[in-house]
């Protein structure tokens, strides 16, 4: 399925329309939001301005102490792997997430 950076880059197919846009995520998945539409904006000339929100659950300093916080940063690095190696460690990413 389709990520929404890719469904985004659709709606700008070979002609650009605008010549930049604002990337607003949370702090938390905005290394997987930029990743994401770096790759899907790459060669499109459009400039991406990423912008965190200011209110955030997620409590960088103390994520480790709380089961949920645990899961979520492991999910996020699952996600990232997925992103940037692909289907090819899918195997070894389910696995990861079972610890």
């Amino acid at each position: 399925m389709p990520g929404t950076s890719w469904c985004l880059h659709e709606l700008v197919p070979g002609t650009i329309i605008y010549q930049s846009a604002i990337v607003v995520s949370s702090p938390f998945h905005m290394r997987r939001s930029a990743m994401l539409f770096n790759r899907a904006f790459r060669e499109s000339g459009i400039e991406l301005i990423y912008h965190p929100v200011q209110a955030s659950w997620f409590t960088p300093g103390n994520w480790w102490m709380t089961a949920v916080s645990r899961r979520a940063v492991k999910m996020e690095y699952a996600k990232l792997a997925v992103n940037f190696f692909g289907n090819r460690f899918s195997e070894l990413i389910v696995s990861f997430m079972q610890v």
